[in-house]
């Protein structure tokens, strides 16, 4: 008996719940609407130019105090020490020299692949063709290939002396990445 007691309690309430709190999408869209309605003025939109224009003036001295700069392990500057031994003076300069050989890599890496997979094609053609003369294109893709390889090894080498200059020279790891 208590069980079906409570049973119909419990039924009663989640009925009740249910259909008070029940609103349909509709009427939150006419409540909404009704409120949007009685909004006089609409809200201030803050721009880049209002931030601008209201932005506190400092002077050269205030800008150059709170400037931060990058000291080697003798408490110079590193753009002063590495300027004197002819490398980058800012992150931008050996941001610079880093991109490019990085740059030289990529570059060197998609010729070299194009032209091994032409000679890998040619190869093909050449097995179901009369004849296994070496051809004058397949020597002078050979020596382009061995051209690239060559400049490859040569940019690499450019990122690990760039990388030790830029680890004696004092500069900050996030310069060189």
């Amino acid at each position: 008996m208590k069980l079906v007691v409570g049973s119909v309690v419990a039924g009663v309430l989640v009925v009740g719940v249910a259909s008070s709190s029940a609103q349909s999408l509709a009427d939150v869209a006419r409540k909404e609407e009704a409120r949007r309605q009685k909004i006089a003025t609409p809200s201030k939109v803050y721009t880049d130019a209002d931030a601008q224009k209201y932005a506190p003036t400092t002077s050269t001295a205030q800008t150059a105090a709170s400037t931060v700069t990058a000291l080697d392990a003798n408490g110079k500057p590193v753009g002063q020490q590495a300027a004197a031994e002819g490398l980058p003076a800012d992150e931008a300069g050996w941001r610079a020299r880093l991109q490019t050989a990085r740059d030289g890599i990529d570059r060197n890496r998609l010729l070299l692949s194009a032209l091994e997979q032409q000679g890998r094609s040619a190869a093909r053609r050449a097995g179901t063709a009369e004849g296994d003369q070496p051809s004058a294109e397949g020597s002078t893709r050979d020596a382009e290939i061995k051209r690239l390889k060559a400049e490859m090894d040569t940019f690499r080498a450019t990122l690990a002396n760039a990388e030790e200059d830029a680890r004696k020279a004092g500069v900050p790891p996030g310069w060189v990445r």
